[in-house]
């Protein structure tokens, strides 16, 4: 069995202190990573929408080779 001595009131309040420091500093980098989290979100929405505008460029530039085509063999199976 292991003995352990009841911390005194001097003791409790320091080992409370560096318990709470440490939470604050936890907490700091916390905020910190989310501020860097919210930044690199903002980024990757502005880029989402540039993959939409190029995926709308991409679907009409299919559709117009689509339709190019289409007109080609409707020319040969006319002839």
């Amino acid at each position: 069995m292991s003995s352990s001595l009841p911390m005194s009131g001097t003791a409790l309040t320091s080992a409370k202190e560096r318990h709470y420091s440490y939470l604050a500093s936890r907490l700091d980098a916390l905020s910190s990573t989310m501020q860097h989290t919210q930044h690199h979100m903002s980024i990757a929405s502005e880029q989402a929408a540039y993959m939409k505008d190029l995926g709308i460029g991409q679907a009409a530039i299919f559709m117009a080779a689509l339709d190019q085509v289409d007109h080609e063999n409707d020319q040969t199976s006319k002839d």
